[in-house]
């Protein structure tokens, strides 16, 4: 059986399982931007990654489609767990932390995923190769790039490859049904980003570059906090400037976030050192305090 095989029984998994767990897990999804999945071409969708069992699930119901998923290769070393993943549609993909030789698998991995690509199916993927509760984003890997790339060279001249960042923001990431807003942004035709710069940056240089673009549009998705050290001072701030603000819907919270994270930066870049470390060390200690109690 392969991955992009037609299955009853998954369909009826997935409408029977998936959607139940959600409503069970989340108090509200909202779902937007389902208007910039692509009608016409390969679909690869590159996700922030908070939640290691929710955010696969959030994705799958937004869909409302069979969605082939990577995952960590190391969850398929046994043969048996390898049927069950491969029936529950998911790829395996190698990392730099499971040695350089079991990344050289990888070659034949996204050839299987140019083939799941062709026979239809959306490809989803976690760029960050990693999860983490932060309303943040890690540098972004290659592996989601090599995919596209090579997908495009296989059969871009027959249909556009796209790839579609997509925002993951929950409420609260510890707090039993906590609202949840699923963005879909504008994808990136790399088909013509290819045709584009065709001839005038090498191979190197342009997944940089689409890096740099899926990166940016994934950013604008969520309640983005810069990954510095700044980031729980500035992040304890949001919260305290929008925590009388309710009822709010989980959508309406995250403009109102990025709003005030927006405000944050800027403040920063207008004041003084001194004025911005004890206003960042006030809210630390007040964090401190809250956990405290």
């Amino acid at each position: 059986m392969q991955v992009y095989s037609k299955n009853f029984a998954y369909t009826l998994l997935r409408i029977f399982w998936v959607n139940p767990i959600i409503k069970l897990s989340l108090r509200r999804l909202t779902i937007r931007g389902k208007e910039n999945l692509p009608k016409d071409g390969a679909i690869i969708i590159g996700s922030n990654h908070t939640s290691a069992l929710l955010d696969p699930l959030v994705i799958l119901r937004t869909m409302n489609r069979a969605t082939v998923f990577m995952t960590r290769a190391d969850i398929f070393r046994r043969p048996f767990l390898q049927k069950v993943f491969t029936f529950l549609k998911m790829l395996p993909i190698f990392r730099i932390r499971d040695g350089y030789a079991a990344v050289k698998q990888n070659e034949e991995i996204i050839a299987k995923c140019g083939d799941v690509l062709q026979h239809g199916y959306p490809l989803a993927l976690f760029p960050e190769a990693t999860h983490r509760p932060k309303h943040s984003l890690l540098p972004l890997s290659k592996g989601i790039f090599h995919i596209a790339l090579d997908a495009n060279k296989r059969f871009g001249h027959e249909r556009p490859v796209y790839i579609v960042p997509m925002g993951l923001e929950y409420g609260r990431y510890f707090r039993y049904r906590s609202g949840a807003v699923a963005t879909y942004g504008e994808p990136i035709n790399v088909t013509e980003f290819v045709r584009q710069h065709e001839g005038e940056v090498t191979p190197a240089k342009l997944l940089a570059m689409l890096r740099e673009e899926l990166a940016t549009r994934m950013s604008k998705l969520i309640a983005y906090v810069p990954d510095t050290e700044d980031y729980d001072a500035q992040w304890e701030l949001t919260k305290l400037c929008t925590a009388q603000c309710n009822p709010l819907s989980p959508a309406e919270r995250l403009t109102l976030n990025q709003a005030v994270i927006k405000r944050l930066v800027a403040k920063k870049e207008t004041e003084t050192p001194e004025a911005t470390e004890a206003l960042y060390a006030d809210a630390l200690a007040f964090q401190k305090e809250r956990r405290a109690h």
